[in-house]
């Protein structure tokens, strides 16, 4: 599990209400190596809205109770201005570094963002569907 990674600060990685993480090691390693991955493809910056939520901040921002987020193994990616969201998807799809048949995505165009998870097994969502 990892506290930081490469291009990503503790706090980038952190619950933005607590500064905590889900265990005393950080979001799960593979988590941080696909998101480091994908900002040095894209040669730019890749900024991260939220990585781990404790469950309190969880319900706070209406997210499911067995959001990937509380078990520190998603990210909410804001899409950068030279990207597009099918651009950022590419990117998230071909990090190298998770099986696309273990990812979750997904795409929030009204808030600007894509969730990037790890489930184990595909799952592709946007905001129409909630």
């Amino acid at each position: 599990m990892s506290r930081s990674g490469k291009f990503f600060s503790e706090w980038e990685l952190s619950c933005h209400c607590c500064g905590g993480f889900p265990d005393e090691n950080g979001v799960d390693d593979r988590l941080v190596a696909a998101l480091d991955n994908m900002r040095e493809m894209m040669g730019g910056p890749l900024e991260i809205s939220c990585a781990y939520r404790c469950p309190e901040h969880n319900a706070d921002v209406g997210g499911v109770p067995n959001s990937d987020h509380v078990r520190g193994e998603a990210a909410d990616i804001l899409v950068p201005s030279f990207l597009s969201f099918e651009q950022l998807e590419w990117y998230v799809y071909h990090n190298g570094i998770i099986d696309p048949n273990e990812l979750a995505i997904g795409t929030y165009k009204s808030s600007g963002f894509i969730h990037f998870g790890i489930r184990g097994y595909p799952a592709r969502w946007d905001e129409s569907d909630y």
